[in-house]
């Protein structure tokens, strides 16, 4: 059953996937999110307060990614991203850079010199359940994201978790 359900998810979000290459982001007031994806919300997190919601939309009447901007209390800078039936992609806090890792910090110092740490995101996979960093990068007319596990070690592009390879380009 449990396998069943995940190779559901997995063609779900590969669907999700192709519809979102050609995507457009737009804020949505919340009556236009599915009450699916708003009821998943308040229950994974409660007591939240919602900033706004973003739809990516590929404009062909593919499914949609419903993006939820919040904070804690007095802090912002937390999402979660919800397939339009409510199933959790990833959830994900801003950091700026002063709260990143150090491990990770002193790699990019010496692996990335021409680049400038910008910020990074702590990123959750809930299943099978992954934490991980994605730390931004600027060179002069550049971005990249390089990402860490929580233990400072650097994953390799081909070894990101699916959802990060697909969403997060």
């Amino acid at each position: 059953m449990k396998q069943k359900y995940m190779l559901r998810t997995l063609f779900l979000i590969i669907g999700l996937t192709l519809s979102a290459q050609n995507a457009e982001t737009a804020y949505i007031p919340t009556s236009q999110v599915p009450v699916e994806v708003t009821k998943k919300q308040e229950l994974l997190f409660p007591q939240k307060y919602v900033e706004g919601w973003q739809v990516i939309s590929d404009n062909l009447s593919g499914p949609n990614l419903y993006i939820c901007k919040f904070k804690e209390s007095t802090e912002s800078g937390f999402s979660a991203t919800y397939t339009s039936n409510g199933i959790l992609v990833y959830h994900s806090k801003f950091l700026p850079d002063t709260a990143l890792p150090e491990t990770a910090i002193l790699k990019i110092r010496n692996e990335y010199d021409d680049f400038k740490i910008q910020n990074g995101y702590f990123i959750t996979i809930p299943s099978p359940k992954q934490e991980l960093y994605r730390i931004d990068l600027l060179d002069e007319n550049r971005v990249r994201y390089v990402y860490y596990t929580t233990d400072g070690r650097e994953i390799p592009e081909e070894s990101l978790p699916l959802e990060i390879r697909l969403f997060e380009k």
